[in-house]
C-alpha cells in the first residue's frame, strides 16, 4: 500500500526516515520471526503525535500486565477444569457401579417368579429403583458436564495469550520509541 501524503507530510517523512538497513523490528507471532516495520507505518509513526505513540506503549504495557495476571488465573482455571473433569469421572464410575450391582440384584431377588405378585414385594423394587434412577440421572448429567467441561476448557486454552503472541506484543515497544 502507498500512502497519499501532502507535501508537508512528505517532506517531514523524508527527514526522519531512516535507512531500511536501521528500520526497528517487530516480532510477527505467524512467521515467529523478526521483521522490519513497513514504511507506511514508518511514515505512520513518524507523522503521530508523540502522545499517541507513548499511549500505544502504555496500552502495550498494560496488557502485558493483564497478561501475566491472566496467566495465574488461567493456571487456576486449568486446575479447577481438571478437578472438575476428574470428579464427573468418579462420579460417573460410581453411578454405574452402583447401577451394575442393582440389575445384578434385581436378578437374583428373583421378582420374575410365583412371588412377584406380591405387592410388598413390588414396593421394595420400587423404592430401590428410586434410588438408583438418582445413579441413572446422576450418570448422565456428569456425562453431560464432562463433555461440557471438555468444550469450555479446549476454548478457554485458544484464548489465552501464547508465547508468541507476548513476544510480539513486548517487540512493538521499538517501533514505537525509535520515533519519539
Amino acid at each position: 500500500m502507498t500512502l497519499v501524503l501532502t507535501p508537508e507530510e512528505l517532506d517531514e517523512v523524508k527527514r526522519k526516515q531512516k535507512d531500511d538497513i536501521d528500520l526497528p523490528l517487530y516480532f510477527n507471532s505467524g512467521t515467529e520471526q523478526f521483521q522490519a516495520i513497513s514504511r507506511d507505518f514508518e511514515s505512520f509513526l513518524i507523522l503521530s503525535k508523540p502522545s499517541v505513540l507513548n499511549s500505544a506503549k502504555e496500552w502495550l504495557s498494560n496488557v502485558t500486565e493483564l497478561n501475566k495476571k491472566n496467566a495465574e488465573r488461567d493456571s487456576i482455571l486449568n486446575s479447577a477444569f481438571d478437578f472438575e473433569r476428574e470428579d464427573a469421572i468418579d462420579t460417573q464410575s460410581e453411578a454405574l457401579t452402583w447401577i451394575a450391582t442393582f440389575e445384578e440384584f434385581k436378578k437374583n431377588f428373583r421378582v420374575d417368579n410365583k412371588f412377584s405378585d406380591v405387592v410388598e414385594v413390588g414396593f421394595i423394587m420400587q423404592d430401590l429403583e428410586f434410588f438408583v434412577g438418582e445413579h441413572q440421572i446422576n450418570e448422565e448429567r456428569f456425562n453431560h458436564l464432562d463433555i461440557l467441561n471438555d468444550i469450555l476448557q479446549i476454548k478457554h486454552q485458544k484464548d489465552q495469550t501464547t508465547p508468541e503472541l507476548q513476544k510480539q506484543l513486548d517487540s512493538w515497544s521499538q517501533p514505537l520509541s525509535a520515533f519519539l
